[in-house]
């Protein structure tokens, strides 16, 4: 194992943790699942793809890294987090919150209803939703909505930290004349 995925899976496993105990807390105080409060997860991942990354550069590749190397980094940490944090969610809906996916699709045909939606609309809406609650989709959609925010923090996180030897500088400087 290189020393670029250690550090990423550093970072992504104590982000996976701080996440653990939150939907944890979440769950022991009884936070409604629509809660904006759950949008704290996103916090997590940013803050851990900022901190890990200017660790990357910093440290791993004194003070200089390209956006390509950061934007990497950025892309292994989330996978790594996204794997932990969508396997615990399998765990949390069959051992501690039994009753997650039941509540959820409570909420969402109270909602559907409140839309106007029409009976037979809110019968296949469900029938949609349930066949999407389970274990196995809530691990792959947790993977890929992951995957796709690590795409979106790292872009910007890649374009911000990423420093260039004053050499290289130079170099296309000459290249381009």
């Amino acid at each position: 194992m290189n020393d670029k995925f250690r550090l990423a899976a550093k970072w992504a496993l104590l982000g996976a943790v701080v996440m653990i105990i939150f939907n944890l807390l979440m769950y022991i105080v009884n936070v409604p699942y629509d809660s904006k409060l759950r949008w704290v997860g996103f916090l997590v991942i940013i803050t851990v793809s900022i901190l890990g990354s200017m660790e990357y550069r910093d440290k791993m590749m004194k003070n200089f890294a390209s956006f390509g190397q950061i934007f990497g980094f950025v892309m292994i940490l989330a996978i790594i987090y996204g794997l932990v944090v969508s396997a615990f969610s399998i765990i949390n809906v069959t051992f501690i919150d039994k009753e997650m996916v039941s509540k959820i699709l409570l909420e969402n045909e109270i909602k559907f209803e409140e839309q106007g939606m029409e009976d037979a609309q809110i019968d296949m809406a469900m029938q949609w939703t349930k066949k999407m609650m389970t274990p196995m989709w809530m691990f792959i959609m947790g993977m890929f909505s992951t995957v796709l925010g690590g795409v979106f923090i790292g872009l910007p996180t890649a374009a911000i930290l990423a420093k260039k030897r004053q050499e290289e500088d130079t170099i296309l400087d000459h290249t381009e004349e």
